[in-house]
């Protein structure tokens, strides 16, 4: 089963990674690892059917657009989120999440 819909035009896939790439902030880890792999294979997609340049003109003030992708940023983004993906599923993050100590109420044997 396919994470990104199969019918996304070019500028509509590119929004629809845009719209995922903040999985590294999310704070619910199961949803940032969807949105990680949402993104991953929006940026796939973006990789097969990227533009290099299209340009659609029209009459008049702001009728038209233009948009370039960069191939060399999205592979350099693919492989961040790819690694991001990889180090949240292995182990025990995959069955416990990732945790981080809290070191608050330690207490130093060091006078301040």
């Amino acid at each position: 089963m396919s994470t990104v819909p199969s019918n996304l035009r070019p500028s509509e896939l590119q929004r629809f990674v845009q719209d995922n790439l903040d999985y590294a902030e999310e704070s619910d880890s199961v949803i940032a690892l969807v949105k990680a792999k949402r993104c991953r294979a929006g940026l796939r997609q973006l990789r097969l059917v990227r533009p290099a340049d299209i340009q659609q003109g029209g009459v008049g003030r702001g009728s038209g657009f233009s948009m370039s992708w960069d191939p060399a940023s999205i592979k350099t983004l693919m492989e961040e989120v790819s690694q991001w993906i990889a180090q949240r599923e292995g182990g025990a993050a995959k069955m416990f999440g990732v945790y981080h100590a809290d070191t608050r109420d330690i207490q130093s044997p060091f006078p301040c």
